[in-house]
């Protein structure tokens, strides 16, 4: 019973998302009226930064512009490029006895200011105990070269076989795709001047078999396969919504906020989220190409609509203590047995499967009804 009441829930979940007008198929049609947080980021090109920022100077890994959106409990957000295509990047390149051999890999994110403050969280004008780009481009005075403090970052990380002859060509034997992954991390206390290393997981999670065709596109719900928040950490009961795609030269992506929410108020006392937040937002690529070059593209904002309660009032644990106080809709209902019903009837009469209970609710803040059949 309780499996079927789940899936139930579920779907109603996965619902909104299609009500959203966001759809992760990598058509950047359905962005058009989403307006820009960040638009026309500078395009790195070789001499535009010193040696020990690290900058990307490649195109189809260079950010442009940055957009994002709360839908329900889940935000998406679209980091588009200076050119294509996006991926697969081909950013690794060597050479194997001779012969050049060419795989990808790279990790892209959204940070988020969910206070809308810059003195708090991490300043993104220094990473690894360097400028980063939109840091230095801060120090020079540039228009418009705006660094966030931000809370968390969400990324998204995908890793690729080299092809044979390498030796690390597994591609050849299976998928060709090793790693296609999600995380949202706590940089909140993180120092990008000491680079003190002070990141916390909220969520991660890894696409099951991934191969080419998930490496391009990917939504469902996953279970948290490691979180520093103890009780995240260690519910299997929850999975969460998660979903990529790749469009020529851009990456949506759509990640369900509850666990973000949860984290922090466990840790803080803190609620994020609410309705009418305005919460910053900046881009961060990282990626093989130009020598590991990062891109960090000047601030946005977006608004929060404030988002829903994810249904908890009753939980599915296979504990009925908290359907005590919920009236019953029927009560010890017949209980069937050999010769109660004629044969054409076609009842049931075994114990395991013959219905006594049955219990509804509906609860109007989360937008659900439970219910419970014994």
């Amino acid at each position: 019973m309780k499996k079927i009441v789940m899936m139930t829930l579920v779907t109603m979940l996965l619902a909104t998302f299609g009500a959203a007008q966001i759809i992760l198929d990598g058509n950047g049609d359905d962005w058009a009226a989403v307006p820009y947080a960040v638009q026309d980021w500078v395009d790195g090109v070789e001499g535009l930064y010193p040696e020990e920022v690290g900058a990307i100077v490649t195109d189809n890994v260079d950010i442009k512009n940055v957009k994002a959106t709360i839908v329900g409990n889940t935000v998406f957000w679209y980091m588009q490029f200076h050119g294509g295509p996006a991926w697969p990047n081909n950013a690794m390149t060597g050479e194997h006895n001779g012969v050049p051999v060419v795989s990808s890999r790279g990790y892209y994110h959204a940070l988020l200011d969910l206070d809308n403050n810059v003195e708090t969280g991490w300043k993104t004008d220094w990473y690894e105990t360097h400028y980063t780009t939109v840091g230095y481009l801060a120090s020079q005075n540039y228009e418009n070269a705006n660094p966030l403090g931000a809370e968390i970052y969400m990324g998204w990380g995908g890793r690729y076989w080299y092809p044979a002859p390498h030796p690390d060509s597994a591609g050849i034997k299976n998928s060709g795709v090793r790693q296609v992954s999600y995380e949202i991390v706590d940089c909140s206390e993180y120092d990008g001047v000491a680079d003190n290393e002070l990141q916390f997981g909220i969520s991660g999670a890894e696409v099951v078999k991934p191969d080419s065709a998930k490496g391009m596109a990917w939504q469902g719900a996953l279970l948290i396969a490691e979180s520093h928040n103890e009780n995240l950490n260690n519910d299997k009961l929850r999975s969460f919504f998660l979903g990529h795609a790749w469009g020529e030269d851009f990456i949506e992506i759509g990640y369900e906020l509850t666990p973000v929410y949860e984290y922090f108020l466990a840790k803080q006392g803190v609620k994020y989220f609410n309705d009418g937040d305005v919460i910053g937002i900046c881009g961060f690529s990282e990626t093989p190409m130009d020598d590991w070059g990062c891109d960090f593209s000047t601030r946005g904002e977006f608004t929060c609509p404030g988002i829903p309660v994810r249904p908890a009032s009753i939980q599915f644990d296979e504990d009925d203590s908290d359907w005590a106080d919920v009236p019953f809709a029927v009560q010890d209902w017949v209980n069937g047995v050999e010769g109660l019903y004629p044969e054409e009837v076609g009842a049931a009469v075994t114990d395991n499967v013959d219905i006594k209970d049955v219990k509804a609710h509906v609860d109007l803040d989360e937008g659900v009804i439970y219910w419970l059949l014994r």
